[in-house]
């Protein structure tokens, strides 16, 4: 109903909008209506406190400051990835804006998927058991999803995954996967290197 009684009385300010004070009363018509729209988006009405009253946030920020390293949010997409940049956590697999190409060449050493990479883009990393045909798939036109074994983490830095999975599955004799943390479905690993 608000909107409703909004939208008549701007209406009713354009058409007056050539008479002797009708450009001020359609101007704070729009300074109104750009205030109330504003101030009904769900940040300022709701809040932040669902990011920092968050438990995993929280638990994100623990270990990333006890012992800093790399993270890595594996099988968890957009936006899911960027939540441990809110952290503060160092991600190779947020948002990026512009590719990191050094990383890249390190799983891409020929550049054979350049073109899939090399792309503003939300990154998706999945850990497998074996080698995969296709190491970078591109999703959509912002999304490509980059296939790694156990042993290409030690390649890439990684220190933390967060993941919904169980990664005890993808132990070998060269990694381990020591779990930090686990509640509502999400895990916290440190990952360790045996060689």
């Amino acid at each position: 109903a608000l909107l409703l009684a909004m939208a008549s009385c701007l209406f009713f300010f354009a058409l007056q909008y050539n008479t002797k004070y009708g450009k001020y009363f359609f101007t704070l018509g729009i300074i109104g209506t750009m205030f109330i729209a504003g101030f009904t988006v769900n940040p300022i009405v709701k809040g932040t406190d669902m990011i920092t009253d968050s438990k995993i946030l929280a638990a994100v920020e623990k270990y990333n400051t006890e012992d800093e390293g790399l993270w890595m949010a594996e099988a968890i997409g957009f936006p899911g990835a960027n939540y441990l940049v809110m952290a503060g956590a160092p991600t190779i697999n947020s948002t990026h804006a512009y590719p990191d190409l050094d990383l890249c060449k390190k799983l891409d050493p020929e550049g054979k998927y350049e073109k899939v990479y090399n792309r503003y883009s939300h990154i998706y990393i999945e850990v497998v058991e074996k080698e995969p045909k296709e190491k970078f798939v591109l999703i959509s036109p912002d999304t490509y999803r980059v296939y790694i074994t156990a042993d290409e983490l030690k390649t890439l830095g990684i220190k933390y995954i967060f993941t919904v999975r169980i990664m005890e599955n993808y132990e070998n004799e060269n990694v381990s996967f020591d779990l930090l943390y686990d509640v509502d479905t999400y895990r916290i690993y440190k990952v360790n290197y045996n060689k």
